[in-house]
């Protein structure tokens, strides 16, 4: 990470506790205007917050605490006219106090003003780049849909493929790889330019990004890390994923900051995904919070118990959410049904799809891409639909999921900038009821400290040739074919 930043930061923290210390002061003198007390907050809080998403000066030491473990953030597009308007507040704030008796934090606010620029600035992908990240993304969840459906033909399964994209495409930066051409491949993006991906993906992270009183989807990144990865990888995650980094002294550390970071992104859906443990030396994950509410709920009175057929054949009774709604995009085949409902912010819905009676369930996953979604809607048509659809409140996640990856093609190498890979997981949380959807997703990535290798056996208990050499010269030769020789235990 470039040094003047966090010497920005410093500075900030300075500027931080001073600006608490001169409030508290022109509280009690009253000697400046409201309007300068107005000025010292809004300093703080515009560009302090939009740094290290500190929300008040009360938690000064908090503050502190989050720049010595690198709890930092690039700014984005969306922010640049906050973070111009503080500095210009800065600067008023600077001409303000010239002259008076708070010379320290004049001088702390000119060297905060010498680092007004943000350093990370987000690049934009083409749109044909952005195109490729989506049909990756179909090829990837394609593959993987195949594979959990191949391994347990019977059971439930849920995955959230842009949690997963996120994380595999972080890692493709740091990882030690003698072809990153064949990893870029199982991603799906082979030919890419890998600088491009990261772009590209990170754009993903934007598009996907809403949060209105009505529905919410937030994407978060995050690398923990106690030592060793390198400032350029730091410098992508933080610029191209929006990410976090957080430096912890320990694996116990890294590992506790990681669960409490997944429960608050999560909203409390998901409360831990690694076990902290010394062991630990780094950390990459991603998580997914949606909640949307339908735009025409369900009634809970009209709940009931039907009967629903599992893949095995077997019946269970199950709580079913039942409506008659007009308007429904509703669409049939010879293969399915299909039919979309809508929740309240444009452009969300949960669409789903009931083969046929003698139709398979694998044949209409294996052709279901993004692309057939589009064409399955586009030809939908507004009819009046009775839906049932079950209620759900499930927690799972796709079973050996680094194994599964590895048979996808992915090979990780001598692990992220050579610290060898433990384990990739994916936790999933989703309720359906009559209000609406919520459901999280958790993809993590970490690594630990190598174990000690045993060392190789090499047990002389049986008959063996040996040799005593000088340079190039055999001295002497033999070959122990019996005990003569050796000192045999007496009976």
């Amino acid at each position: 990470m470039p040094m003047n930043y966090l010497q920005s930061l410093g500075h900030l923290a300075e500027v931080n506790l001073e600006t608490h210390k001169i409030t508290a002061d022109l509280t009690e003198t009253k000697k400046f205007s409201k309007s300068l007390r107005r000025v010292i907050n809004i300093l703080t809080f515009g560009i302090y917050g939009y740094y290290v998403k500190c929300q008040t000066m009360s938690v000064a030491k908090k503050i502190a605490k989050a720049i010595r473990e690198r709890n930092t953030l690039p700014l984005i597009e969306a922010e640049k006219e906050t973070f111009a308007k503080a500095v210009q507040l800065a600067e008023k704030l600077q001409d303000k106090l010239e002259g008076t008796r708070h010379q320290k934090a004049c001088q702390i606010m000119s060297r905060v003003l010498e680092f007004k620029q943000p350093i990370l600035e987000p690049k934009q992908p083409t749109k044909e780049e952005c195109q490729q990240i989506i049909e990756a993304s179909d090829r990837l969840a394609s593959n993987l849909r195949k594979k959990l459906a191949e391994k347990n033909p019977n059971q439930t399964f849920v995955f959230s493929i842009p949690s997963l994209l996120s994380v595999l495409s972080m890692a493709l930066k740091g990882l030690t790889l003698d072809n990153k051409e064949a990893y870029k491949k199982s991603l799906g993006l082979e030919g890419m330019e890998e600088d491009r991906i990261h772009v590209a993906v990170g754009k993903m992270i934007d598009l996907l990004s809403l949060n209105t009183p009505d529905a919410r989807c937030i994407l978060s990144n995050a690398c923990l890390t106690t030592r060793g990865l390198s400032e350029d990888f730091i410098d992508t995650v933080r610029r191209d994923y929006r990410g976090e980094v957080f430096v912890g002294a320990s694996g116990e550390v890294i590992g506790q900051r990681a669960n409490a970071y997944v429960k608050e992104k999560t909203n409390g859906m998901i409360q831990e995904i690694v076990t902290p443990s010394n062991d630990l030396l780094s950390v990459i994950l991603n998580t997914l919070y949606f909640k949307g509410m339908w735009d025409k709920p369900f009634k809970e009175e009209s709940t009931t118990y039907e009967e629903f057929t599992c893949m095995d054949g077997s019946k269970k009774e199950v709580a079913i959410l039942d409506k008659t709604e007009e308007d429904l995009a509703y669409l049939e085949t010879d293969d399915y049904q299909m039919v979309e409902k809508h929740y309240k912010a444009e452009d969300l819905s949960f669409v789903a799809f009931l083969p046929k009676e003698g139709k398979s369930l694998e044949d209409l996953e294996a052709n279901m891409t993004g692309m057939r979604l589009t064409e399955a809607r586009s030809n939908a048509k507004s009819e009046e639909v009775h839906i049932q659809l079950p209620k759900i409140d499930i927690e799972a996640s796709p079973p050996k999921l680094i194994q599964t990856l590895k048979e996808m093609g992915f090979r990780f190498g001598g692990g992220l900038e050579g610290q060898p890979i433990e384990d990739i997981i994916q936790k999933i949380k989703m309720r359906i009821d009559e209000q609406g959807t919520e459901a999280a997703a958790v993809t993590v990535m970490w690594c630990i400290e190598s174990a000690p290798r045993p060392p190789k056996e090499f047990l002389l208990n049986r008959p063996f040739m040996y040799v005593i050499r000088c340079g190039d010269y055999i001295l002497f030769q033999g070959s122990i074919r019996s005990a003569e020789g050796m000192q045999v235990k007496s009976s």
